[in-house]
C-alpha cells in the first residue's frame, strides 16, 4: 500500500504520498528557499504544518541542517546583527583611522570599491549561506538592523561621513526625528557637490534597495561606491533621507515587533491605526524632505557646481526640487543623473526646468542592452534622454550604471565652466 502524510489545519484536511510530498517540501525549502512557515499546501490555499515540516527535516540530513541554521537565526533578544548570527562578509580592507586623522585625502585614495571580488555579501556565520527568509516581521527587523550596518560601518566609519539630525534646532528625541550624512567637506568644497537621493519605500540613507543588501550584495544594493569615487574624484557629498516622514507612536506599534513570537508569525503585520503615525516636522513627505536639505544646506554649500544622482522615486523629488527652487537649483546644478527614474515633466512645468532636463539629464533605465546605450530621446514623459542602465531589473540600475553615470556629470560640469 502507498505510503501517504496526513494532517489537518484550519482550513482543511490533506493527505498526499509520501515519497512525493517529501520532494516536494525538501525542494521548497532547501531550492525554492521558501520559509518553513510558509510552504504551501499542495493544490490547496493553505500551508504545510511546522509539525510536518519538522518531521520530514528528521528524515533528511540536509533539510534538517538548515532548518536548525535558520532557527539559529531567530533570535530571543535582539539588539544587532550578530543576535540573528547573519553578518557581511567578502569587504575590502578598510584603511586605518590614523591615516584619515593624518591625512584625509590619501585616507580616500586608499578606500578600496565594492567589486565582484569583494562585493560585501550577506551570509549567516553558522555555515556561510545566503539569507533564509521566515517570517515578514523577522525581514524587516533583519532589515531595520542592516539599514544600521550600512549606517555605521559603511557611512560613518568607512567614508568617514557625519551625520545630521532634522529637523534643525528642534529638541526631539532621534526616533522622531529623520537623519542625512554629509562629507566633512559638503559645505566647504568650493568645487563639487554630488547629491544622492534613493527611491521609495524601506531604503534609508545609504542603500538603493534594501532587498539586494540582504539576497544581493553591498555593492549592488548600497551607494557606497557612488560615495567613495565621488570622494575621489573630488566631490562633497550629501546622503538624503527621504522616505522617513514620519514616526510611530509606541504604544500603538505592533506589539510582536523585534520580539521572536514575531518572527515565528507566519501572518504579515496588521496595518496600524492612522493616527499611529506621526509626521516629522518640515519632513513629511519626499519633496518636502528634499526642498528642506536643500534649503539649508545643500544650496548654502561652497561648491559652485552640483550634481545630483537620483534613483526610482527619487527622480520626484529632484522634480519637485526643482520647481519649487527653480532659481536657485538652475543657478548651481550641472548635471542630474537619473537611474531608472518614474519622474514625469510637464507642459505646466516652468520652461527653464523643462530646458534643463532636456539639455542637463539622462536617465539610465532597464535594459538588455549595453550600459550607456542610447534607448530613445525620450521615454514616458521623461522628457531627457534614456540610456541603457546594463541591466533589466529596476534595482540593479544605479551600481550597473555607475561608471557611465560619472564621466556623464563631470562632463556638464565642463560644459558650464565654458
Amino acid at each position: 500500500m502507498l505510503s501517504t502524510v496526513t494532517f489537518s489545519t484550519d482550513k482543511g484536511s490533506y493527505s498526499f504520498p509520501k515519497e512525493t510530498f517529501h520532494q516536494y517540501v525538501q525542494k521548497q525549502f532547501l531550492q525554492e528557499k521558501k520559509s518553513f512557515l510558509l510552504i504551501p499546501a499542495p493544490n490547496a490555499n493553505d500551508f504545510v504544518p511546522v509539525d510536518v515540516v519538522k518531521q520530514i527535516a528528521a528524515e533528511s540530513e540536509d533539510m534538517q541542517r538548515q532548518l536548525d541554521i535558520v532557527f539559529q537565526t531567530i533570535p530571543d533578544h535582539n539588539e544587532s546583527l550578530r543576535d540573528f548570527h547573519y553578518t557581511f562578509v567578502n569587504m575590502p580592507e578598510k584603511p586605518d583611522d590614523q591615516l584619515f586623522e593624518q591625512d584625509p585625502s590619501a585616507y580616500i585614495n586608499a578606500l578600496e570599491l565594492l567589486s565582484d571580488d569583494k562585493p560585501g555579501l550577506f551570509v549567516n556565520d553558522i555555515d556561510g549561506g545566503k539569507f533564509h527568509f521566515v517570517s515578514q516581521r523577522h525581514y524587516d527587523a533583519l532589515g531595520d538592523f542592516v539599514m544600521k550596518y550600512v549606517q555605521d560601518e559603511l557611512l560613518k566609519n568607512r567614508c568617514k561621513l557625519d551625520e545630521y539630525w532634522l529637523p534643525l534646532d528642534s529638541n526631539f528625541p532621534h526616533d522622531q526625528m529623520v537623519n542625512i550624512f554629509m562629507s566633512k567637506d559638503a559645505l566647504t568644497n568650493p568645487n563639487k557637490l554630488m547629491v544622492l537621493i534613493q527611491g521609495s519605500g524601506a531604503v534609508r540613507p545609504g542603500q538603493w534597495a534594501r532587498a539586494l543588501c540582504m539576497n544581493d550584495s553591498l555593492k549592488t544594493g548600497t551607494q557606497y561606491n557612488y560615495i567613495v569615487q565621488a570622494m575621489k574624484e573630488g566631490y562633497g557629498v550629501i546622503v538624503l533621507n527621504p522616505n522617513q516622514n514620519n514616526y510611530i507612536l509606541p504604544h500603538m506599534d505592533d506589539p510582536i515587533k523585534y520580539k521572536k513570537e514575531g518572527y515565528l508569525n507566519r501572518n504579515k503585520p496588521e496595518p496600524l491605526a492612522k493616527n499611529a503615525k506621526q509626521p516629522i516636522l518640515h519632513n513629511q513627505s519626499p519633496p518636502e524632505h528634499t526642498v528642506y536639505v536643500w534649503d539649508n544646506f545643500i544650496q548654502k554649500a561652497a561648491a559652485k557646481d552640483i550634481v545630483i544622482v537620483a534613483h526610482s522615486a527619487g527622480g520626484w523629488c529632484t522634480m519637485e526640487l526643482l520647481k519649487q527652487r527653480t532659481q536657485s537649483t538652475l543657478s548651481k546644478v550641472r548635471g542630474i543623473a537619473f537611474t531608472d527614474s518614474v519622474h514625469s515633466v510637464y507642459s505646466s512645468d516652468p520652461k527653464p526646468v523643462r530646458d534643463f532636463i532636456v539639455d542637463h539629464a539622462v536617465n539610465w533605465v532597464t535594459s538588455d542592452k549595453p550600459c550607456d546605450t542610447v534607448v530613445s530621446r525620450k521615454r514616458q514623459g521623461a522628457a531627457c534622454e534614456c540610456r541603457s542602465a546594463g541591466h533589466i531589473k529596476h534595482e540593479h540600475t544605479s551600481e550597473f550604471c555607475r561608471e557611465a553615470v560619472f564621466p556623464f556629470l563631470q562632463a556638464k560640469i565642463q560644459q558650464n565652466s565654458h
